[in-house]
């Protein structure tokens, strides 16, 4: 069988939301290969997702070549690869768009994402990071959507609570994986449909309060969430672009030492 890439290097939101995709290529026997951009890669994700073989962009890898030339949101078939375009789908609604361009359902994706968890890291940010106390209420907000470096924007939504609030924050040495015990174990979220979102949907939160905030004025992430009660807002959130440097997003993360 001919090997399929995943043309979908960024967007942690996006490359969660598409592992079915994925999945349906593997189970017809073909494998799957999934470049991944440069600062995902530096972060050790395919430590954490673990089902395809996720490699660096900007590496060497098998048809490099042909993946470069594939257009966006197209399937495009080679000799002897196959390069699944979803980067780039338009519309309102782009990320339907991409399960679209395969013939495939999205409503059950969370059911195809396999986390594999480092505890010890988890229990690190969550106690000698964070400084959380076993019982401590808190909030969850983000402070950023995109993909860093260059896809980098800051945000600000009406975070409006009574608790603690924990912002998403770059912290050296982990990654968005290494939250999954801090979102599990908040009471409330204030965030934007990006991909803290999407993990979400993959985990069991013990929270009552979930608010949504969408960078679009449609909240293109309606029909996006199945496992967790969204209260999609349709107030107006501060968005400052902000394309970094590497160094500049270097600067940005926030030493543990």
């Amino acid at each position: 069988m001919k090997t399929v890439l995943i043309k979908q290097p960024a967007g942690m939101g996006d490359i969660l939301f598409l592992h079915k995709v994925a999945d349906h290529y593997a189970t017809l026997g073909h494998p799957v290969i999934w470049p991944i951009c440069k600062t995902y890669a530096e972060q050790g994700v395919s430590e954490y997702l673990t089902r395809f073989e996720l490699v660096n962009i900007q590496d060497d890898f098998p048809f490099k070549e042909e993946y470069q030339r594939a257009s966006c949101a197209r399937v495009v078939e080679f000799d002897e690869c196959i390069v699944v375009c979803t980067d780039g789908c338009p519309g309102p609604q782009h990320m339907q768009a991409k399960y679209q361009l395969v013939n495939l359902g999205h409503q059950d994706w969370s059911n195809y994402v396999d986390i594999k968890r480092n505890k010890i890291k988890e229990d690190s940010l969550f106690h000698d990071v964070l400084k959380i106390q076993d019982g401590e209420r808190y909030a969850i907000t983000t402070p950023f959507i995109g993909t860093p470096p260059e896809h980098l924007s800051f945000i600000e939504v009406d975070a409006s609570t009574s608790l603690r609030k924990i912002p998403l924050y770059f912290y050296d040495n982990f990654n968005l994986f290494d939250w999954c015990k801090v979102l599990e174990g908040a009471e409330e979220f204030f965030i934007e449909a990006t991909s803290p979102a999407f993990l979400l949907e993959t985990l069991k939160p013990k929270a009552k309060r979930f608010e949504l905030f969408s960078r679009d004025k449609k909240n293109a992430a309606i029909g996006l969430f199945k496992n967790i009660p969204w209260n999609y807002r349709e107030d107006e959130i501060s968005i400052t672009k902000s394309p970094l440097s590497d160094q500049q997003y270097k600067d940005l993360i926030r030493s543990t030492a």
